[in-house]
């Protein structure tokens, strides 16, 4: 069984699935290895492909009055996940727009194509030959993560934060569930501590976290903290305060 790729805009290339059937393991190991290379090959041609349709608007012989319809559809007949298709697409269009550069430095399968969906943002915030260096370099989730790092560290500000019941949310992912076996002492601890985060960080704040040896020394020990933040926001203000 062969699958073959001959598209101009990316080096020919196949790849054996027959391995799946032999026992020696040097053929397994070659070819999982080489499969993996097909299949980042596989993603940009598809993006590519979705590319093609979304410029020559060939979802209208399909039916469909725009790309997002044409994708939406193709999801659900799939079972794929509509942002993975759209991730494709915008793997495809970075291809094609950083084409030049991306031959120049010699960038191909083994690097990685997935990480091309991330270019964009690391070139916006990143020198250039630093972005290029570290796409030949990094892995793909070494790289997502640096070109988002920037972009994090300046917005500052998580978009949602929220507790329902025992699990906390952070941009509609569970981010932390406690354990429903613990008594109730500890569980109201946790939470509390939990929702002053979440308190804070919906103002994009931060928290500040203080040992106190009891409950006395805690209230002691508030007025003083409050009474100093109040004098450095009096010196230094804050925006959306």
């Amino acid at each position: 069984m062969y699958i073959y790729f001959d598209m101009k805009t990316i080096s020919n290339f196949s790849f054996n699935l027959d391995f799946v059937g032999s026992d020696d393991p040097d053929v397994l190991d070659r070819g999982i290895r080489n499969s993996i290379r097909g299949l980042g090959i596989s993603i940009l041609a598809m993006g590519l492909s979705l590319v093609k349709i979304k410029k020559n608007e060939l979802f209208l012989g399909f039916g469909f009055k725009n790309i997002t319809a044409y994708i939406e559809d193709l999801a659900k007949s799939t079972k794929h996940d509509r942002g993975t298709i759209f991730c494709w697409l915008k793997i495809g269009k970075t291809y094609l727009m950083y084409q030049e550069k991306l031959e120049e430095i010699g960038f191909n399968e083994d690097h990685g194509y997935t990480k091309l969906a991330h270019l964009e943002k690391a070139l916006s915030l990143w020198p250039q030959e630093e972005v290029f260096e570290n796409l030949l370099t990094m892995s793909h989730r070494e790289f997502r993560a640096w070109a988002g790092f920037k972009e994090q560290k300046k917005l500052e500000k998580i978009e949602s934060w929220d507790i329902r019941g025992n699990i906390l949310y952070i941009d509609g992912l569970r981010a932390v569930i406690i354990n429903t076996h613990l008594d109730a002492t500890t569980t109201n601890t946790i939470l509390g501590a939990l929702r002053a985060v979440c308190w804070s960080r919906k103002r994009n704040g931060y928290i500040l976290a203080v040992h106190m040896h009891n409950r006395k020394e805690a209230r002691r020990f508030e007025p003083i903290i409050l009474h100093e933040r109040a004098k450095l926001r009096q010196a230094s203000p804050r925006r959306n305060e």
